[in-house]
């Protein structure tokens, strides 16, 4: 129904627009980051939100931030992961529109770190959320390199996102970049003028 599109274009606008709200008004990089996941699981209908941040003292990445499924957060908050995690997950033979959707089964994950894969039924539909589907968005610099990763699943939907669905979820992305981007270049500036205030 027509009517059922434009309420879901609404929501995903929405969503974009509660994300730019958080750029604007937070500094604190925890804040901001919390307030992304639960926009994204909210305006865009996924159930579980996991923001992975990049570490560059550690060259790894943590998971920061998890919305949602309350087994998830104790499964999740406060893993770390290296680089080869990441490097196989946003292989180009996932990319969709710039997110990257890896279907049950097209992935080893053995020996990559804790997951949190939901009990559910399994299903043949290829239409349908598969229980270790997984949906990443990396979050980038202007400058081009990785801040982080978004990780979504168990969409509210039960199906598999549209190239539409992904469109927006992408554009929330480029926007929690740059609320990651200008947290970490604030908390950076004060670092520096704490150190010049200590000279």
């Amino acid at each position: 129904m027509p009517g059922d599109d434009h309420l879901e274009t609404l929501t995903r606008l929405r969503g974009l627009l509660e994300v730019t709200r958080v750029v604007r008004s937070q500094a604190d990089i925890g804040a901001v980051l919390e307030a992304v996941a639960r926009a994204i699981e909210q305006s865009l209908g996924f159930a579980v939100v996991v923001i992975n941040v990049y570490r560059p003292a550690w060259d790894d990445f943590v998971v920061a931030a998890v919305e949602g499924d309350a087994s998830a957060r104790e499964t999740l908050l406060g893993v770390t992961y290296e680089w080869d995690v990441w490097r196989g997950a946003l292989d180009e033979r996932f990319d969709r529109r710039g997110a990257y959707l890896i279907p049950e089964g097209s992935y080893d994950w053995s020996g990559q770190g804790p997951r949190y894969v939901p009990v559910r039924p399994a299903t043949e539909d290829p239409e349908l959320w598969h229980a270790g589907d997984e949906l990443f968005v990396p979050f980038r610099h202007s400058d081009g390199h990785l801040l982080g990763v978004v990780s979504v699943g168990e969409p509210v939907s039960g199906r598999r996102p549209t190239d539409d669905q992904l469109d927006v979820l992408v554009a929330v992305g480029a926007h929690a970049a740059l609320a990651m981007q200008s947290a970490q270049e604030a908390a950076e500036l004060a670092r520096n003028r704490r150190a010049l205030d200590e000279l």
